[in-house]
């Protein structure tokens, strides 16, 4: 066989240069050593991603885990063995002396601890192959860090850590000749390598052009985030982060600054982890960010029924069990290391399983966070998302709730939201804002559509049809750049018919060239046994080559009336979201496909039924008795201790003592045992199954040209078409649907056109009543302002312009108090407008800030002001401070201006006071109160007095006349107000 290279491309070109140089070298020495071998160049696996190393090699004298250094000179590792796995290495060149970090990737403190984490995943990998774990020992794989070189070590690694290597390429050839273990080639581990890490054949006549490798270009973050994150980082223990932002950009900007520092602030490890497999594809898809899927690296752990093990046996069909993946151990993460959450906004505690099937406790957050053991570790956790987009859960169970996390973790937990840049701008951007403003603010009565005909375009029924046409008219041959999204499944599967029915005219019936949506994850068999099998994952788009046959397997239980039938079709399928599109042989499951939302009950149960029959099947032909497993119990010392004692009780009950106590609790014992591994031995025969069925290891798929806006989040598309009614009896003046709009609004890149706009506004609902004299109350407002207050021009300066005047004087005033003790302001963040913050040098003290919360309502009055950092320093000039506000706001309480309200109201008092000029008249606001207004409306010395009822939704509701001097100017008021509705 000699060596079979294989390879993956590398992100990096140098990446690529290292391996070509290396392979053709061990090409020739393995043909001239008469070695067998297989390389495989950059391995990647869905099933296991956080195994990351450069290459592999399998060969006569053992498994070799290769990490690529592309490094010369003066190699420097810490002399101290104690050093060695916590401390930087650098290398200084001959040529200028300059002194270089040598880094373990993006996520380890050094190449060692580096390989360290990956041979922990090849544990994990072994273990879970049948083949090699009956061929391979774990324990002895060897992993090395390979450097360009020459380099010159100034000492050896630790004797007390074996089985580990630093070599240069030009000593490679010596190393693989002197290394020998337990462990050797074989064919058969080598094709289950290949089909764990499928790789391309590699190509020696290629010619990579030279170029320089590309690096990523450094994003200028804002100062405050920076201090934040660097504060966060120098922590020596535990907490949570939470960075929030509306731009995917930001988010992924905040991550690769955050990889870029780890390092620096002595975190050994550092790892990006996101919700699953396909939203790991789609970051990775969109920055280039390599993350890892919590469910694959936290699940996998011993397996758990949800009843009781001693009575797993009673039920023949095992109808009320549902399989429990464990928690895997945590130890892949050092107790210093830290974890990056991306896109944490999917990650919920929200309860999710099925009847067969529960990862943990169905709850993905508290299991994450129940894995990461922040409270008995010193890990750090950062979690990065967007807080107004939809799901895979409760939104406010999200890994970005605050008060969740509280619940679930007592220590430290910082939230820095950070909203778009005035230069981001657009009809898109703009909506989208208006929508975030809108669930940040907890109301929902107006939407306002910028359209402008160009990215952002209202279509009717007849337009929407032709923008469908374009699109779909001809079999998608890529990962589509169009899609149409709505609410429901039911809703999706009208249109994709019509879609099939009308512009592709194949049939009614599933036929070539029609497009398929993945949502469940699969591995391909190949039935040539020549090939590599293709994993499949949820979110991926499938294209129908060919319908090949249909199947169908019937299923009888007692708990059905009538048999089941699972029905199964056969297909070849092109998957268009992988780089080559390879086409494979699947199964298609005809009850998901053709139902209305996902398999019925009843369908769920009979594929439950299926499994134990096949179980069943396999147990008859290959019973426990001839298993590994029960070798391994008539090896089990405890096991054998029961059956000694149980002899002995047995002779002596035959003797006439009394022992048969004794004799029935050691039955018990012994029996425990063999249920533990007649257990494990049925769990290895279900895992056989469902890897070896194909019906089981069918696809769950529906058509893809149009979908929901919940299966459409985490992707993105150049164009989108938005149907955004929901259909009757649901509501849309809510969190929800605003959620779900500025979701779907998120999912496009650079065109939207909206089918069934909803019209929101705060008049929507409001009655006009005409009746005389009502009385009315006034309240005392107790928040502070300081209408005649003058701002220094000082201060001013330093103060943001979107902060509103009430607030911009309390911080004047609080500033000019705290001068006099030498802490001065160096600069204010407006958040929002009801938080604002300002930045105070401390004396003799350059690297502490004193920062001071002011908040205000939606009258834009000061309500609060409160320390956030630093305040001890204060002592009692914080109570001083605020004695001086009291004062100054007391000096103006006896102004009788009115002002319009700053929030929902403003906009439309401010048109009601516009259209009353236009009439000649003038609208005055006298009275303001918690839930209703007071206005008088005058014209030619004619007036009237109406009061205006609101509620905590942002919805006037009523509009009652108090009193009127003329009936005309009544109905013309009426007219003024409503009639712009």
């Amino acid at each position: 066989m000699a060596l079979e290279v294989r390879h993956n491309r590398a992100e990096h070109s140098h990446e690529n240069y290292q391996f070509r140089r290396i392979a053709k070298n061990l090409i020739q020495l393995f043909d001239h050593k008469g070695w067998d071998g297989l390389l495989i160049g950059n391995p990647d696996s869905d099933d296991f991603s956080r195994f990351r190393a450069d290459a592999i090699l399998l060969y006569n004298h053992g498994l070799i885990i290769i990490d690529l250094k592309d490094y010369d000179g003066k190699i420097q590792i810490p002399k101290k063995d104690d050093d060695f796995a916590i401390t930087k290495w650098y290398s200084e060149t001959e040529k200028d002396k300059q002194r270089i970090e040598i880094k373990g990737g993006n996520s380890f403190i050094n190449p060692f601890m580096q390989l360290k984490s990956y041979r922990q995943v090849m544990y994990e990998v072994i273990n879970t192959s049948t083949v090699l774990k009956a061929n391979l020992n774990p324990s002895r794989v060897c992993a090395i860090n390979l450097f360009s070189g020459p380099i010159e070590l100034n000492r050896r690694a630790p004797r007390s850590v074996p089985y580990y290597q630093i070599v240069d390429e030009e000593g490679l050839a010596n190393f693989l000749y002197d290394y020998n273990s337990v462990n050797t080639f074989a064919e058969d581990s080598a094709k289950a390598l290949k089909g764990i890490f499928p790789a391309s054949k590699w190509e020696e006549v290629i010619e990579i052009p030279e170029e320089k490798p590309k690096e990523p270009e450094v994003k200028q973050i804002d100062l405050d985030i920076e201090s934040e994150i660097t504060e966060f980082l120098e922590k020596d223990e535990s907490g949570i982060l939470v960075l929030e932002s509306m731009e995917y950009k930001k988010r992924d900007e905040w991550v690769n600054y955050i990889l870029r520092e780890a390092s620096n602030h002595g975190i050994p490890q550092t790892e990006v982890w996101s919700h699953s497999s396909r939203i790991k594809r789609k970051i990775k898809q969109r920055s280039g960010i390599q993350s890892h899927s919590i469910y694959t690296s936290i699940y996998g752990g011993k397996q758990k029924k949800s009843k009781e093990d001693d009575q797993e046996e009673e039920n023949e069909e095992g109808l009320d069990e549902r399989e429990i993946i464990g928690l895997k151990s945590d130890d892949i993460l050092d107790d210093k290391g830290m974890i990056i959450l991306h896109e944490g906004h999917l990650v919920t505690r929200s309860l999710n399983q099925s009847p067969l099937l529960r990862f943990g406790s169905g709850r993905l957050l508290e299991d994450f966070l129940s894995f990461m053991r922040l409270d008995e570790t010193n890990r750090k956790l950062i979690c990065i998302g967007d807080p107004f987009s939809l799901s895979y859960g409760n939104e406010n169970e999200s890994a970005l709730a605050q008060e969740t996390l509280k619940e679930l973790y007592s220590g430290f937990i910082d939230v820095y939201r950070n909203l778009p840049s005035e230069k981001i701008s657009g009809p898109i951007v703009d909506f989208r804002m208006h929508l975030a403003n809108s669930i940040d603010a907890s109301c929902f009565n107006n939407l306002i559509y910028p359209f402008d005909q160009m990215n952002f375009t209202e279509k009717d029924r007849l337009q929407t049809l032709e923008v469908l046409k374009a699109w779909f008219s001809e079999p998608v041959t890529s990962e589509p750049d169009n899609s149409m999204l709505v609410f429901s499944n039911k809703d999706a599967q009208k249109i994709n018919l019509f879609i099939k029915q009308h512009y592709l005219k194949n049939s009614a019936n599933l036929s070539p060239g029609d497009l398929l949506l993945m949502n469940n994850n699969i591995k391909t068999p190949d039935e040539t046994g020549l090939g590599i099998p293709t994993s499949i994952t949820n979110g991926m788009y499938l294209l129908v080559k060919e319908v090949l046959e249909d199947h169908i397997e019937t299923v009888n239980s007692k708990s059905f009336k009538h048999p089941v039938e699972l029905k199964f079709q056969k297909l070849k399928i092109r998957c268009l979201s992988l780089d080559n599109r390879p086409e494979a042989i699947v199964w298609l499951s005809s009850n998901y496909f053709n139902g209305e939302d996902k398999l019925s009950k009843e369908e769920e149960i009979a594929f439950r039924v299926y499994v134990n029959q096949k179980i069943a099947e396999y147990l008859k032909k290959h019973p426990f008795e001839d298993s590994e497993e029960y070798r391994k119990l008539q090896q089990d010392n405890k096991f054998l201790d029961h059956h000694k004692k149980i002899f002995e009780w047995k002779k002596a009950l035959d003797n006439g003592e009394k022992v048969k106590t004794k004799l029935e609790k050691e039955k018990r014992k012994a029996n425990k045992i063999e249920k533990t591994y007649r257990r494990e031995y049925r769990e290895f025969v279900q895992r056989k199954i469902y890897a070896e069925d194909p019906f089981l290891n069918s696809i769950l798929a529906k058509y893809g040209w149009c979908i929901t806006v919940h299966k459409a989040v985490g992707s993105r598309f150049e164009n989108i078409c938005i149907n955004g009614s929901q259909g009757e009896n649901r509501g849309y003046t809510n969190e929800a649907y605003f959620r779900w709009l500025y979701s779907a609004a998120t999912i496009s890149h650079s065109k939207i056109y909206l089918l069934n706009p909803v019209e929101i506004d705060p008049l929507m609902d409001c009655r006009f009543v005409d009746i005389d004299e009502v009385g009315w109350s006034n309240k005392n407002q107790k928040e502070l302002e300081f209408p005649n207050y003058t701002i220094p021009r000082s201060l001013d300066e330093k103060i943001e312009d979107e902060i509103n005047h009430n607030v911009k004087s309390a911080i004047s005033i609080f500033s000019s108090h705290l001068g006099h003790s030498g802490i001065l302001l160096e600069k204010t963040a407006f958040n929002n407008q009801y938080l604002a913050k300002a930045f105070y040098s401390i004396p003799d003290d350059d690297k502490k800030q004193l920062v001071i919360a002011f908040n205000s309502n939606a009258k834009s009055k000061v309500t609060s002001i409160r320390t956030e950092r630093n305040g001890e320093i204060l002592n009692g000039e914080f109570e001083k401070g605020l004695e001086k506000l009291r004062e100054v706001s007391g000096d103006d309480s006896q102004s009788k201006s009115k002002n319009i309200p700053q929030d929902f109201r403003f906009e439309i008092y401010y048109k009601w006071i516009e259209q009353s000029k236009t009439k000649g008249g003038n609208l005055f606001l006298i009275e303001s109160h918690e839930y209703d207004d007071v206005f008088i409306y005058n014209r030619d010395n004619e007036k009237v007095e109406f009061k205006a009822y609101f509620n905590d939704r942002g919805f006037i509701s009523v509009i009652t006349v108090l009193r009127k001097s003329n009936e005309e100017l009544s109905q013309e008021l009426e007219n003024i107000l409503l009639n712009g509705r």
